[in-house]
């Protein structure tokens, strides 16, 4: 039997939680009254790259009049699988060095309940949907029956699993006096949580304890999250008091504008995420497969009462 593991990072299911995130901080920007027309630009990025090794997610400010345009990157936000975690440590430590201004690192990390693995040759998933037109988005995602998408529902078509979601895990670093220490347990400086926990059987329970502790939660990551923005804003503020010292600042603190991050955003989010990550799957696979080949009449001739004589006279000689 022919399997191919598929390792690279589906859209779906990278892009969303920052995507979500993303949204978060341009409301809270929103509503802060900078001179967003006059020569500050804030920039929300999501989505720079899916090789892992740039973050999906990065917050940066710069003043258009700076002849330099120095560019200040306060916040940046990583999706990763598990698969992904020996790189990921990388990644942020190079980060941390290569931006002295940077405030809040948002980490989060996906674990599939069954690693995702094509059809194997010669299953009924291999056999029925390549032995039809490639199905369209409504049609892939009809044949999933089962009742309304749910985070521990895996995505099903002909027997075979297309996406399955296990955990969603947050880390959340902030800057302490000189710069983030990606190797901090200290509770001022770093937070995580579960978000999405699917525990079956005790067995998995272990194994995920050995992965991630879980005696933090969301609560703890909320606040970090929200104690990172307005370390933002203070950021912003001092940018537009260098820029224009005259400039009414008290309007830019006020207390009432807040960063929120719903969790019925990230239930919505990470659904959609799980089906496009699943139909993405199958029309990769659907394209880069070859067909089975199909034996035509004139091949089934061949193997008809003619041939037949064929074998019965070699036979005889």
């Amino acid at each position: 039997m022919e399997r191919t593991l598929f390792i690279e990072m589906p859209s779906g299911l990278h892009e969303a939680p920052m995507a979500i995130i993303q949204s978060s901080f341009h409301d809270f920007f929103r509503e802060i009254p900078y001179p967003k027309r006059w020569f500050l630009k804030i920039n929300l990025l999501t989505n720079i790259t899916k090789d892992g090794t740039i973050p999906n997610l990065r917050i940066s400010m710069q003043n258009v009049r700076d002849p330099q345009l120095t560019l200040i990157i306060p916040a940046i936000g990583q999706t990763t699988f598990t698969q992904h975690l020996a790189s990921l440590s990388v990644t942020l430590r190079m980060a941390v060095e290569t931006n002295s201004a940077l405030l809040m690192i948002i980490v989060v990390i996906v674990q599939e309940l069954h690693p995702y693995s094509s059809p194997v040759k010669g299953s009924n998933a291999f056999n029925v949907l390549l032995n039809e037109p490639q199905r369209s988005w409504d049609d892939f995602h009809l044949a999933v029956g089962g009742g309304d998408p749910a985070l521990d529902r895996p995505i099903v078509v002909e027997g075979h699993t297309w996406c399955s979601l296990r955990s969603v895990h947050f880390k959340v670093w902030l800057r302490g006096t000189e710069s983030i220490d990606i190797d901090t347990v200290d509770p001022n400086l770093f937070a995580q949580g579960v978000r999405f926990l699917l525990l079956k059987i005790y067995m998995q329970l272990i194994v995920f304890q050995s992965l991630f502790p879980l005696d933090n939660n969301m609560t703890a990551v909320h606040a970090m999250i929200n104690r990172g923005a307005e370390a933002i804003r203070e950021t912003l503020v001092e940018l537009c008091q260098s820029m224009a010292p005259e400039m009414d600042l008290v309007p830019l603190r006020n207390p009432d504008i807040k960063f929120q991050l719903e969790n019925e955003d990230f239930i919505d989010g990470l659904l959609a995420a799980m089906s496009e990550t699943a139909y993405d799957r199958y029309a990769t696979w659907y394209k880069n497969t070859p067909r089975p080949r199909k034996r035509g009449r004139a091949a089934s001739q061949m193997d008809g009462p003619a041939s037949n004589t064929r074998r019965s006279q070699r036979r005889q000689h």
